[in-house]
């Protein structure tokens, strides 16, 4: 397999989606903090994506639109590499 093999996306992007939470005494089903289900944050009806200005559509440079999940946070391109922002140059 190399990065020609068909079972690589080319098209589109990656997204990335992040459920933060924190975990005290190695208690890994009841988070002590969270963004998304936080106990204390129940009172305001909302969670801490909606209070941070979660939005729930965004629109690339490009004009494409993405539909988000609360969470998503990185996008990759599949058709670029980070070689791609990169290079070495040397000044004479």
């Amino acid at each position: 397999m190399d990065d020609k093999s068909p079972i690589f996306l080319r098209d589109g992007y990656i997204v990335v989606n992040f459920n933060i939470e924190s975990i005290q005494e190695g208690k890994l089903g009841d988070p002590h903090l969270q963004y998304i289900d936080a106990p204390m944050m129940n009172k305001w009806k909302e969670n801490q994506w909606q209070m941070e200005g979660f939005q729930s559509t965004v629109r690339d440079s490009y004009g494409h639109e993405f539909k988000l999940k609360q969470g998503d946070v990185v996008f990759y391109h599949a058709d670029k590499s980070s070689r791609d922002d990169f290079s070495s140059q040397v000044p004479h």
